[in-house]
């Protein structure tokens, strides 16, 4: 996703759809990950993933960007990722109707 996301943009519809659509099942994945361990809605959990997914995109793509003049900066980069992606608070076990159970 990474390395595709820049380049996606300057192609033919068809490819754009295709990699839409990847997107689109990937985030559909976190969403039900994080809504299936966590007391998040489903809606909460889209927004989680939504913004874990393109911070996570975004970073490594700064790093990447940066990596041959300013390898400190694009470490600086990766290593604040995990915690940028960390909810403020501690995601616990859902054991409510989170998921539309």
């Amino acid at each position: 996703m990474v390395t595709l996301a820049g380049e996606i943009g300057r192609q033919d519809p068809m490819v754009q759809a295709d990699f839409s659509e990847g997107v689109a099942n990937y985030l559909a994945s976190v969403a039900d990950l994080l809504c299936r361990s966590s007391d998040l809605t489903p809606e909460q959990a889209r927004v989680q993933a939504l913004g874990t997914v393109a911070t996570l995109v975004g970073g490594m793509m700064l790093a990447r960007a940066t990596v041959q003049v300013r390898p400190d900066l694009a470490a600086e980069i990766l290593d604040a990722l995990p915690e940028a992606v960390m909810p403020v608070t501690p995601i616990a076990p859902n054991t409510g109707p989170g998921c539309g159970r």
